[in-house]
């Protein structure tokens, strides 16, 4: 085929079909899924891992108000990345992904090498996640913003930080 690919009719709807031809009807939808999220609607994985990066950056800006420094996806200390991790505590804050058996070899692996490194690694889990051993694990007990919050505060006083969440 020549010229330029067709764009697709549900782009055009998301645009106000600027050229004002008629649509096509005849095109194939895909499933429920894909064109939902692009008119808008989210997709679970990706708004998962938006939150997790969100909660990051409140835990780090939280620590750094009440003069505890931390740094984000560090790997000096052990050799891979630690999504939180307070150098002067020896710490680090880590939100388990959970499920995919590979997964839970990997954060084993985690767990093993913050051990031999002297790090004290607390993790936050998703309310269906099992616990790990050889870390502190904190369950929330849903998916709600309330329930990240509380996470991040016990995670908090785990470490002996004063100050997270007063105004």
């Amino acid at each position: 085929m020549a010229g330029r690919k067709p764009k697709p009719t549900a782009l055009k709807k998301l645009e106000g079909n600027p050229g004002k031809r008629k649509l096509n009807t005849k095109e194939p939808v895909p499933e429920k899924g894909i064109s939902d999220r692009l008119l808008g609607a989210g997709y679970p994985a990706c708004e998962r891992e938006q939150r997790t990066v969100v909660s990051l950056e409140l835990i780090q800006y939280y620590s750094e108000k009440v003069g505890l420094y931390c740094t984000l996806f560090d790997d000096s200390k052990i050799g891979v990345p630690l999504q939180i991790y307070y150098p002067k505590l020896s710490a680090a804050i880590i939100f388990s992904p959970g499920g995919h058996r590979q997964a839970l070899k990997w954060e084993k692996a985690v767990n093993w090498l913050c051990i031999k490194a002297g790090v004290r690694l607390i993790r936050i889990l998703a309310p269906t996640d099992k616990e790990y051993d050889n870390c502190i694990c904190i369950t929330r007990a849903d998916d709600s913003v309330e329930a990240m919050n509380l996470a991040i505060s016990t995670a908090f006083c785990l470490l002996g930080v004063e100050g997270y969440g007063e105004r």
